[in-house]
């Protein structure tokens, strides 16, 4: 009898160290994704888990960081190399669903300083795929809350004649539009 709870004893300490190296091991793949994925960190951090002989042992290596560490210098890097030329870069979030931001340098700096790696490993900073276009919008539409920072806007192109020459009375929605920023007219 002695034997055999020693045995499931054992056995017991065994799971939980299992449990404990797959719980790391997952918070490992989480935030090491796409670009750092097989970077040496995360290899010396997975042998670092797969050597460890207690969960306490497990428990006390920290991911997040190394983790934090190595975004912040590959999302550096990537801002620099992804610029428009005024200065701006795409940043695309992704978690449960995507969302891009067009934004200064700066701004992409700034939010790279300020958070870790479980926001750092959703964030891809691409070169913008877009055009800044100025428009004009009076003070009437701005003021009368029309069009607000923000806006989605359609632009519709309009030709009076088809290719071969007949009239065309269609319109047809050929860009969208996002508002950044509305600044006062000079005088």
């Amino acid at each position: 009898e002695i034997s055999l709870g020693l045995v499931g004893s054992e056995m017991c300490i065994r799971d939980r160290l299992n449990l404990a190296k797959t719980t790391k091991l997952n918070e490992l793949h989480s935030l090491y994704t796409g670009a750092l994925t097989s970077s040496s960190e995360a290899m010396i951090l997975e042998n670092e888990i797969s050597n460890a002989r207690s969960k306490n042992e497990v428990e006390s290596i920290n991911i997040l960081s190394p983790a934090t560490k190595a975004w912040k210098s590959f999302h550096k890097k990537s801002i620099n190399v992804n610029l428009d030329p005024y200065n701006r870069t795409m940043a695309t979030y992704t978690d449960n669903n995507t969302k891009n931001a067009i934004m200064p340098a700066s701004e992409a700096l700034t939010i790279v300083d300020e958070n870790n790696a479980e926001v750092l490993s959703k964030i891809k900073f691409e070169k913008p795929n877009t055009v800044s276009v100025p428009i004009l919008v009076s003070r009437l539409q701005a003021g009368a809350g029309l069009v607000n920072v923000g806006s989605i806007v359609d632009i519709y192109t309009s030709s009076n004649y088809t290719e071969n020459g007949t009239p065309n009375n269609q319109t047809n929605p050929d860009i969208k539009l996002s508002l950044i920023h509305i600044s006062e007219p000079t005088r």
